[in-house]
Formats: C-alpha cells, sequence, structure tokens
C-alpha cells in the first residue's frame, strides 16, 4: 500500500500540488482504515474474483487480491497461484469444489451475475445460492488511486454480507 501512496505523492510534487496530494493521502489513509475495519476479519470468507470467463483469477499476491487479504477473506485462487503471477489460471470444476462464499466479476466482462449463476453445476456454490455475486467498477479495482476506498468499501460490504449469511444456506 505505501507505494501507492508514494506514487500518489510524486504525481503531487512533479504537477506542484504537493499540499493538494497531502490531503488526498490523508484521506485516502482514513477511508481505507475505515473500510477494513468495517469488515469481519474472522469470517475467514471464501471469495473467488473472476478476471474473465476462461476462469482466470486474482490471487493474493495480486493488487485487488491483496484487498480481499486485507479483508480477512480467504482467496479461493491462492493454491493455484504456484508462480506467484497474481493471475492463476483455475477450471471451472476448481471454482465449483472451492465453493467460494462471495463471487466478484468486473462491470468490462461483458457477463453479469445472472450468466454467472447460469453455468452449469454453479447452482450448488455458496455465492451463487446466496445470490453473493457482486459487480465491481473495473476501473478501480484494476489500479491503485484516489477512488480506491470506494472500492474497498464495496467488497467490505460485500463480504460482511456474505460472512452475515448462517452456515449451510
Amino acid at each position: 500500500m505505501e507505494s501507492g501512496y508514494d506514487d500518489i505523492a510524486a504525481y503531487g510534487l512533479l504537477t506542484g500540488h504537493v499540499d493538494e496530494t497531502a490531503d488526498v493521502v490523508a484521506q485516502m489513509r482514513a477511508e481505507l482504515e475505515e473500510a477494513y475495519a468495517s469488515a469481519p476479519q474472522d469470517a475467514g470468507v471464501r471469495v473467488y474474483h473472476e478476471v474473465d470467463d476462461t476462469f482466470f483469477a486474482a490471487s493474493s499476491n495480486s493488487f485487488i487480491g491483496s484487498v480481499y487479504a486485507e479483508l480477512g477473506a480467504e482467496n479461493v485462487a491462492d493454491e493455484a497461484d504456484t508462480d506467484a503471477s497474481g493471475y492463476p489460471q483455475l477450471t471451472e470444476e476448481a471454482v465449483v469444489a472451492a465453493d467460494p462464499e462471495l463471487i466478484v466479476i468486473t462491470d468490462e466482462i461483458g457477463y453479469g451475475p445472472e450468466d454467472v449463476a447460469a453455468r452449469p453445476g454453479w447452482s450448488e456454490v455458496t455465492a451463487v445460492r446466496n445470490d453473493a455475486i457482486v459487480v465491481a467498477d473495473a476501473d478501480i479495482a484494476s489500479r491503485w488511486g484516489p477512488r480506491l476506498p470506494q472500492l474497498v468499501q464495496t467488497l467490505a460490504d460485500a463480504v460482511a454480507a456474505a460472512a452475515a449469511v448462517p452456515a449451510g444456506r
């Protein structure tokens, strides 16, 4: 996270907006801290962040995956990320077997939650059964910037909602 703040500060220095940038960084830190604190850190919600329909996923070694780790979620793609690339390709069977409690897709992939839910065999996946498929803003989810707290709060709310569903539902 610190490197992201450093990048923003560097842009502020380059553009002659040091004070304004310092304010942005301070606000981001406060908002991110609040968003992370709002997630149930001990829930261990299993999350699957789908990058595309060929089952590439974001593991904890990616930028977005580090957000899930900070939220206390268990990333179902981590085991497949043997080379620590951050974006392993899973099989459909592996995703179903991992039984994520939360599935996150982005708004730029060309399909929605109903398409994910309609995949053969996915009706038994906990996230599908509990309507816990979230669409994140791809622009925010793919890069570090001042709107990151919005995304983290959305994901924290989704993790909290998934954690609140009674087991076996």
